[in-house]
Formats: C-alpha cells, sequence, structure tokens
C-alpha cells in the first residue's frame, strides 16, 4: 500500500520536473536565439545603433527572415533582445552605450564618495541587482520599473548627502 503510494507520488514529481525541465531548456534556447539575432544587428551598424525603439522592428524582421522556425516561433512573442544591455548596444551603438557607462560610473563614483550609510547601501544594492538582472532581461524597458530603478538610484546618492548635510548644521 504505502510503497505504490510514495513510487506514484515520485512519478507525478518526475513528470512535473521534466516539465519544468522543457520549459527552461525552452526559454533558454529562445533567449539565446534572440542574443544572436541581436548581435547580427548590432553588426550592421555598430557605432551609432539603429535608432532608439528600433529593436522591435529590427527583431521582428530577423525572426520572420530565419531559417530557423523552430526558434523563431517562441521567440516572435516578444518583441525585446531579453538583455537590456544588448538591446541599448542595437539601438544607441557602441556611442550611446559608452555615454551610458559614463553615466553609471558616475552615479557609482557619486555614490562612494558620499559616505554613504546603510540605508544608502542598500539602495544603491538594490539599483546594482537591478542592472545586473537587466543584463538577461528587459525589465528596464518597462516604464514601471524604470521610474523605479530611478528613484532608486537617485535615493542612494541622495540620502546620504541629506544626512551629511543635517550633520553640517
Amino acid at each position: 500500500g504505502g510503497y505504490s503510494f510514495v513510487a506514484s507520488n515520485i512519478n507525478k514529481i518526475a513528470c512535473k520536473y521534466n516539465k519544468i525541465i522543457e520549459k527552461i531548456n525552452e526559454s533558454a534556447s529562445s533567449r539565446l536565439f534572440m542574443y544572436d539575432l541581436s548581435f547580427e544587428i548590432i553588426s550592421e551598424k555598430p557605432f551609432w545603433g539603429s535608432g532608439a525603439s528600433s529593436c522591435q522592428y529590427l527583431l521582428t524582421r530577423e525572426m520572420i527572415n530565419s531559417r530557423d522556425v523552430k526558434q523563431a516561433t517562441p521567440a516572435l512573442s516578444t518583441y525585446h533582445a531579453h538583455s537590456d544591455p544588448l538591446e541599448y548596444l542595437m539601438e544607441f551603438g557602441i556611442a550611446g552605450v559608452v555615454f551610458i557607462i559614463i553615466c553609471t560610473l558616475l552615479w557609482f563614483w557619486d555614490f562612494l564618495k558620499s559616505s554613504p550609510n546603510l540605508e544608502s547601501l542598500i539602495l544603491f544594492v538594490g539599483a546594482l541587482l537591478c542592472l545586473l538582472h537587466s543584463c538577461f532581461d528587459m525589465h528596464l524597458h518597462i516604464l514601471s520599473t524604470m521610474i523605479a530603478f530611478s528613484i532608486i538610484a537617485v535615493a542612494s546618492v541622495s540620502n546620504s548627502k541629506r544626512k551629511e548635510s543635517a550633520g553640517e548644521n
């Protein structure tokens, strides 16, 4: 009695596990396909890029022209590169990405020289994790996430500066 119950539950768990693994493999395969297409598009206009918001049109064009229908079909459900840095490189080119990197480094430098407190450090780490996650997803193209990231990034620097100036008075 008990053995067959355990065996049937293990079988159900194994089937669910296999379905999850299949979904993960499909998602990873689809993202790698999107990355490949993105690099093809980047190579067309590497320095200045293709222009803001052009990614969705260019990726759709590349997917439609792709010979790999099995890969292109699930990827057609999205119009982004699933990597914000890749998408920025595609749209703004090397020149635009260098500008974004300079702005990010200035924010980082401003944070370091502001004598951060624990609250500012937590906000800063949260903003960095958001940036790290954007390397594998497209959430910085979602308006609400963009606004939240901006507020957190500014707060990480301004919070410690506000406390510094309060201490001076």
